[in-house]
């Protein structure tokens, strides 16, 4: 350019050059150029292979002078780099502490003679001692200068560049069209004074126009009209050209021809059509475009994306094609997709890889986190954010209106998990809902209370009866200047009878002549006991959650969470894969066992079961800790969720597992684990049952082997006992024993691990375990792990100081991390679980047996006709396939063994032996009592499925007592239990989450096998953010999308959770063009789960609405 100078060096590498301009030209630059948003970083105006020399020595430039001169003031935030060339203000060229941009290092450290060259100087950040820090990786760590020019040749690097220039000029488009969102919703989609002022039309159109197109076209029109055009482009403008035309290139998007291109933009569109009429919509058709309609200019909010957040509809369509959950592509099919859509003349198709750069970008808006972990036993593995989960179903108004965050006493009516007896009476009162609202005031638990009658009280328990709100508190009793708190004194008081909370108590109890509500004296267990001191919370402050909900509401969410292993292969081979899914245990019943509202947490084919669960409740801790900010899309503001876990549930041996329990000795001592936890030395097999029942009216008396060969069964365990061993053993199996606790087994586990510190003690560890029924695997492995230290010392002395210095070098907590999830006992919270137990337990066993029976007497063909032939429309059953059910009795699912059971006493009455048959009639009678939906009276409906439950095991005695070698016959004795605790078995039934294996099974298949917890946590957390979207869920846009800053040490990294509300406004949901492709009855609604029953009617929901 005329006046511009550019000054060289000679000697040594060679620095950033500077052009020297005059005051004038660069007055005139000043108007001329558009002001880039501080958060904007513009890359330089080079090619991908010119690197821009920075440097710390040989000298100053004028631009590095004039900074020096002008550093009057000092902050210590950081600053954006200017672009090389642009005009510095007195607020752009302050010097900004220790850490701040590399143009400012150059003027300040200019006696050194260092220098270093960076391809992409605007995302390093130098603290002024020759250490440089990433700000495009994001990594928190300082680098030398050789290091870091290192670094930025590494393939991670170079992603996380352009990464950050597409999510950049997305989001810019994304914000610019909430603003006007925000205006008509009443209120600002972003916070006032976040941004400087800066020409929106200017760097939006040169952004949307050049990013979607990919055409290297000039910036738009800077200069006034009549004024001279032909000199060369501004920097900003060539940086803004070369963003746009990397942008295109990278999404793989159509280069307009060069004869289609223009310098000014000008002859590209115009805003008004050949007749000379506006267009009314905003949007106009362009050669270029090949079909695609494009951006006119910015006349008002008409002109925003219909596709929002997509980029257009080819995109959207693409987006919810790839991540619908069971219809799964590989990279080569979508790239024949891609192909089939470009040869039948769709136009602007982008490519496989442009494709999952927009997924990333939209990830990172609106998705699900995946985060890495590296447990204890030494293996990698991913775990979807927990907390983002929850936050999206408060979010979508297609679950959270079906959501119930009370407990409720419903008069011994079971319905619903709510109204058990765990969570109404048993579950620790801090991981309840801690408040209710009346009439915009707080009423926290275990806070002083006055009521309406004068009496003062504290609330422990909130919970719902006939749909009004309730507590149940203590007493509190004035003495001496004081109050004390009879505990033993309960009463229920309803919302109505509220006068005072604990600030209102606390302001005005002089009005009422009573000590102050933060005098707590103690309280009392008994009306005999002793006085014990207040220690369930300050008394001064009340309830933690009041100060953390800062005036917002706080509500639990309990969880179902669900571990189970499956196969990764389509074949049979078998790949196996544990995963953990969860369920929200708040759904009301019609929709808790959808598969739209089963999330996927992590899985891996390396890690074991409790080595994942350890990354699981870490994120589980730190929920409890903090709580998770979300949206409630039903009363419209900001609320805090306590998350807790309700149930395990998995088949026998993952229960078995999680309840660190071992009953391989002996059955009965599941009694000793509340039945459903201690079965893993029988049961059924993921790929099918091995064993052959015995042909001669007799049960089988081999062991089961299980899923994954986890236990073994051992033909003749109790060979060679007596008859009244025999009859012993019978009679404690067909009875419940005491139950064991948490801390009885806790304590068991520590003694393990004291023996295990001292050598020789091999033996002892063995048979403690044998005796209590106690093993915990996950220490099983460190145990093992202490037993091979000393191996290759000799000597009793030196084998110890091995064992000692191995002790040292294990991490802390070496028991299973089920042990650290506040508010479970896995003892009595893994319930018997009804599938695996009955299903592809007793039905199972009683139909092989009946038809080897049957094969036996060569009365095949005579069983196979009957099954055929039976009309089950009754029954809402399908047609049975006669010789599918007895060719392949080994093979046969849930489904199959759901209708045998009915049909089963009206083809075998005459083909098994007459023990056999009565077993079946008791079998028969008892299955309508389990899969009861509703239980109108409790209490009796438990007595009579408990004498359903003894008769049929004395059936099956009398039949043969070889059953009983198998435990799920004990641990059905527990079921009445677990009734009572969890409400109607149907609720905690795995059958969704059984299905949902398939899902898994497909993700697994079309990834690369390479990486498979983490590609198939990245390919579910896709999912959620589609199935989230188009179930018109709201999303938090803020300027740069969501924050990525970690917590944690190493790789145990949690991405930062929103610490407070934020209630500014930018809550959206998707705009309306994506629902024109999937409307409502489409196959692809279908798919999603989003076009079942509609969402319950909750009054306006329009204030959120874009």
């Amino acid at each position: 350019m005329p006046g511009v100078k550019p000054k060289l060096r000679s000697a040594g590498r060679c620095p950033v050059s500077t052009p020297e301009i005059s005051s004038a030209q660069a007055d005139a630059q000043t108007q001329c150029q558009p002001v880039v948003p501080c958060h904007v970083q513009s890359p330089p105006a080079a090619s991908a292979g010119d690197y821009h020399r920075l440097s710390l020595g040989c000298g100053r430039s004028p631009i590095s002078k004039l900074k020096a001169r002008s550093s009057a003031a000092r902050t210590s935030d950081p600053v954006p780099l200017e672009p090389r060339g642009a005009t510095l203000s007195g607020r752009a060229v302050r010097s900004h502490g220790r850490h701040a941009p590399v143009s400012q290092i150059r003027g300040r450290f200019s006696g050194q003679a260092d220098s270093v060259e960076f391809r992409d100087p605007h995302y390093w950040l130098a603290d002024g001692k020759g250490l440089w820090q990433c700000q495009a990786c994001q990594d928190a760590r300082w680098r030398p200068g050789p290091r870091a020019r290192v670094h930025e040749d590494t393939q991670v690097h170079r992603r996380n560049v352009q990464y950050r220039m597409f999510a950049t000029a997305l989001q810019h488009t994304a914000t610019t069209a909430g603003d006007s969102d925000g205006a008509a919703a009443g209120g600002a989609s972003v916070p006032g004074g976040a941004f400087p002022e800066y020409d929106h039309e200017a760097w939006d159109d040169a952004v949307s126009e050049n990013a979607l197109d990919g055409a290297p076209q000039a910036g738009p029109s800077l200069f006034p009209s009549g004024a001279h055009t032909l000199l060369e482009r501004s920097l900003r403008d060539s940086t803004v050209c070369e963003l746009t035309t990397g942008l295109g290139r990278y999404l793989g998007l159509r280069d307009v021809p060069a004869q289609e291109r223009s310098d000014d933009g000008h002859g590209e569109r115009s805003d008004a059509s050949s007749d000379g009429s506006a267009d009314s919509s905003g949007v106009h058709e362009d050669p270029a475009s090949h079909g695609r309609p494009r951006r006119s200019q910015r006349t008002g909010p008409q002109d925003d994306n219909p596709w929002y957040p997509w980029l257009y509809k080819v995109t959207c369509s693409l987006d919810i094609l790839m991540h619908v959950p069971r219809s799964v592509f590989s990279d080569r099919q979508v790239d024949l997709f891609l192909w089939m859509l470009k040869v039948n003349g769709i136009d602007d198709v982008p490519s496989v890889k442009g494709m999952k750069t927009l997924n990333a970008s939209m990830q990172h808006l609106c998705g699900i986190d995946s985060i890495k972990y590296t447990g204890a036993l030494g293996h990698r593995y991913y775990v979807n954010n927990l907390a983002q989960l929850i936050a999206q179903e408060m979010a979508n108004p297609r679950v959270h209106p079906w959501l119930h965050f009370y407990p409720e006493e419903s008069h011994r009516h079971f319905a619903e998990a709510r109204q058990g007896e765990r969570w109404l009476n048993d579950v620790d009162g801090a991981l309840l809902t801690p408040m209710v609202r009346v009439a915009q005031r707080d009423f926290y638990m275990l806070e002083p209370t006055m009521l309406k009658d004068g009496s003062a009280v504290v609330p422990f328990r909130w919970y719902t009866r006939d749909n009004d709100m309730c507590a149940k508190a203590w007493r509190l009793h004035a003495w001496e200047g004081a109050w004390v708190v009879l505990e033993y004194e309960v009463v229920k008081v309803g919302v109505e009878d509220l006068l005072l909370n604990f600030v209102e108590f606390g302001e005005g109890y002089r009005r009422y002549g009573c000590p102050p509500p933060w005098c707590i004296a103690g309280t009392f267990e008994s009306a005999t006991g002793t006085q014990e001191p207040w220690s369930r919370t300050n008394a001064r402050v009340g309830n933690p959650s009041r100060e953390r909900a800062r005036g917002h509401r706080v509500l639990s969410f309990p969880v179902r969470l669900y571990c189970d292993d499956t196969s990764g292969n389509m074949s049979k081979k078998w790949n196996k894969h544990n995963s953990f899914l969860f369920t929200p245990a708040g759904l009301e019943r019609e929709h808790a066992q959808k598969e739209y509202n089963v999330h996927f947490l992590s899985t891996s084919n390396i890690a074991p079961p409790l080595e994942m669960l350890e990354g699981i409740v870490t994120q589980l801790s730190a929920c409890q800790a903090e709580g998770i900010w979300a949206l409630d899309c039903v009363y419209g503001e900001m609320v805090l969720v306590l998350v807790w876990i309700l149930a395990l549930l998995g088949d026998n041996p993952m229960q078995s597992d999680m309840a660190c329990s071992d009953a391989r000795s002996d059955p009965a001592l599941a009694s000793r684990n509340n039945g459903a936890a201690a079965g893993q030395s029988g049961g059924d097999s993921a790929r099918g049952d091995s064993s052959e029942a015995a042909s001669s009216g007799r049960g089988s008396s081999d062991s089961e082997p299980q899923e994954g060969e986890r236990t073994r069964g051992t033909r003749g365990a109790h060979a060679g006992e007596s008859m009244g061993e025999m009859v012993d053993r019978v009679r404690r199996f067909m009875s419940k024993g005491a139950p064991c606790n948490r801390q009885e087994s806790m304590a068991y586990l520590w003694s393990y691990w004291a023996a295990a510190k001292v050598i020789g003690n091999q033996t002892r560890i063995t048979r403690a375990k044998t005796g209590s029924g106690i093993q915990d695997t996950y220490q099983d492995f460190f145990i093992k792990k202490l037993e091979t230290s000393y191996k290759n010392q000799v000597g009793r002395h030196a084998k110890q100081i091995a064992l000692d210095d191995a002790v040292r070098s294990l991490p802390e907590a070496v028991n299973s991390p089920v042990w650290r999830i506040e508010g479970l006992d896995p003892h009595r919270d893994t319930p018997v679980e009804i599938l695996h137990v009955i299903l592809l337990g007793f039905v199972k066993y009683f139909w092989r047996d009946a038809v080897e029976w049957v094969r036996k007497g060569k009365r095949q063909a005579l069983l196979e006709s009957r099954l055929s032939s039976c009309d089950v429309r009754g029954l809402g059953l399908s047609p049975l396939a006669g010789h599918t059910l007895v060719q392949w009795a080994s093979s046969l699912t849930g489904q199959d063994f759901r209708g045998l059971v009915q049909v089963a006493p009206f083809i075998l009455y005459d083909l098994i032996p007459a023990e056999a048959m009565e077993a079946w009639l008791a079998l028969g009678r008892m299955m309508p009592l389990v899969w009861q939906p509703v239980i109108p009276g409790v209490d009796e409906h438990l007595e009579q499925l408990e004498r359903a439950i003894h008769y049929f095991l004395d059936c099956t005695e009398k039949w043969t007592p070889c059953w009983f070698n198998k435990p799920k016959f004990h641990i059905l004795l527990h079921l009445t239990d677990h009734i009572w605790q969890f409400a109607p078995p149907i609720l905690f039934a795995t059958e969704q989450f059984e299905s949902f294996n398939a899902v898994i099974r497909a993700k697994s298949i079309h990834s690369n096998r390479h990486a498979p917890s983490r590609d198939i946590a990245n390919a579910f957390a896709q999912g959620n953010r589609v199935h989230h979207l188009m179930s018109r869920g709201y999303v938090r846009c803020t300027p740069l999308g969501l924050e990525r800053t970690g917590q944690g040490v190493g790789d145990k990294s949690i991405p930062a959770m929103p610490r407070g509300p934020a209630e500014d406004g930018s809550w959206r949901q998707i705009r309306e063009a994506p629902f024109t492709i999937v409307p409502p009855g489409s196959l692809v609604r279908t798919y999603l789960g989003a076009d079942e029953t509609p969402p319950k009617a909750i009054g306006e929901l329009l204030w959120l609405c874009p």
